[in-house]
């Protein structure tokens, strides 16, 4: 919210609004100037306000579930494949984020230097899910845990409820399990050979707009607690 009293120096006042709607409402009502984190289908029909404009610049972030490669059963590259074909992505995009999100096609984000989308990409595709899930030797079904911090990134709740539907049809049980952010971060920074964690929902960035910052981490020589 701006002050430009003429008689006095600009100044910017922050102010917190947690819940989604509110946050609309007051910038609506012109009680703020600005705001950010705004639901996708809010944005859609704020773009239409002649008196708003609505920007969506290109992210250095992206949002993913990150496996645990390194215990069962994500050991097996076919049954991480599974997953990648068991979830359609576009629908998830256009229903749940309004089409205001982008599928990600590579480790990076989207807006950082040396992106790529140019080589054979996954599809949705449930009979090669079930395909790859009977060669793992998973035909009979499977189940797996996913941590998550309600209300930290937009709409995540209603996008893993959505992943955890796609699975369920292919015979994967996909547990969601709720925490405080605070406790969850705790839980995602034990070395590797501590944790506990399956999989999780969580957010990835390029600190310099580069794709190498974004993707160096991956290696082992930044596991915790070495990195």
């Amino acid at each position: 919210q701006l002050n430009s009293n003429p008689r006095s120096s600009l100044s910017i006042i922050m102010r917190p609004i947690p819940e989604a709607g509110a946050r609309v409402l007051a910038l609506e009502s012109g009680d703020v100037d600005l705001i950010f984190h705004v639901p996708p289908q809010e944005a859609v029909r704020l773009g239409k306000n002649p008196n708003l404009t609505v920007h969506t610049p290109p992210t250095a972030r992206f949002i993913w579930i990150p496996l645990n490669t390194q215990k069962e059963p994500f050991k097996d590259k076919r049954l991480r494949q599974a997953l990648m074909y068991a979830i359609d992505r576009d629908a998830i995009v256009k229903n749940i984020l309004a089409g205001m999100a982008k599928v990600l096609h590579s480790p990076g984000p989207i807006g950082t230097f040396g992106y790529t989308d140019r080589f054979e990409r996954y599809s949705y595709n449930p009979e090669k899910a079930r395909e790859l899930l009977r060669e793992a030797g998973h035909g009979q079904g499977l189940s797996f845990t996913l941590h998550h911090s309600p209300g930290r990134y937009i709409l995540s709740g209603q996008v893993a409820e959505a992943i955890q539907a796609y699975l369920a049809k292919v015979g994967v049980q996909m547990r969601v399990v709720d925490m405080e952010w605070g406790a969850f971060s705790q839980m995602l920074a034990q070395p590797v050979e501590k944790s506990q964690v399956q999989a999780s929902y969580v957010g990835w960035r390029s600190v310099n707009g580069d794709m190498d910052s974004a993707i160096s981490d991956f290696g082992s020589k930044f596991w915790r607690p070495r990195g």
